[in-house]
């Protein structure tokens, strides 16, 4: 008996120095065209002296 996947999981992480919707749009660039997203998180990093980065991860599941 063969068994296949219907979908697998997976999930990006981008980073920005420049806004949060830079780091979404970074992640959502990488994220399979036929795949659907299932989540983001996205937190603020404080480097200190005024730099701040951006992280985003996208979780997604991809139809096979």
């Amino acid at each position: 008996m063969l068994v296949v996947p219907l979908s697998w999981a997976g999930s990006i992480t981008a980073d920005s120095d420049w806004n949060q919707n830079n780091a979404i749009e970074r992640a959502r660039q990488q994220i399979p065209a036929d795949a659907t997203i299932s989540g983001e998180k996205c937190t603020t990093i404080e480097g200190g002296l005024g730099n701040t980065r951006y992280r985003c991860r996208m979780h997604f599941t991809d139809p096979q």
